[in-house]
């Protein structure tokens, strides 16, 4: 396994030579921010770096309230970049596995990005009014708090029309 920072404390790892991660290796990055090595890991090579393994990003100090779609990752740089991170062929998705959305992972000349955050969208099925409890219940089993998105696409209708209804049982929220 390599990380460029301690746990929950990004950082950033200068190797003075090439860089190969094997085939069975783990490349740990965490995202906290936007300031390459203080607040998100980078790995950075003096050589040619050759990429293989598994690829884990994680998201630390509620970084998934403030993030932008528009922020971009440098979490690798070399004198060249070769070979892809296990299922993840350039341009693909890596998505969190905490529920939290995806970026776009690009392989460059000289570095790899992540960039394009996609938040996770909850699609909830429109209630034209015909039974009274609601028909787009969503329970959030979801202990995780932050920023959860909902996608509610109307009825057409020549008036037009919104219902919502927001029941908490712990904790806050907002509508």
């Amino acid at each position: 396994s390599i990380s460029p920072g301690a746990p929950g404390a990004p950082g950033s790892l200068q190797v003075n030579g090439a860089l190969t991660l094997e085939p069975g290796s783990s490349t740990l990055i965490e995202l906290g921010g936007t300031s390459i090595g203080s607040t998100y890991d980078r790995i950075k090579s003096s050589g040619a770096v050759t990429v293989a393994g598994t690829l884990s990003v994680d998201l630390t100090g509620n970084f998934h309230d403030s993030i932008a779609g528009t922020s971009v990752f440098t979490i690798l740089e070399g004198d060249s970049i070769t070979g892809t991170f296990n299922g993840l062929p350039n341009g693909s998705r890596y998505t969190l596995s905490n529920d939290r959305g995806s970026f776009r992972i690009n392989y460059l000349a000289k570095s790899i990005t992540l960039d394009d955050w996609q938040p996770v969208i909850n699609t909830l099925t429109w209630d034209p009014g015909s039974a009274d409890a609601g028909t787009a219940v969503f329970p959030n089993v979801n202990t995780r708090a932050g920023r959860h998105y909902f996608k509610i696409t109307t009825q057409s209708s020549d008036i037009g029309g919104w219902r919502s209804r927001l029941a908490v049982t712990c904790g806050e929220a907002s509508l």
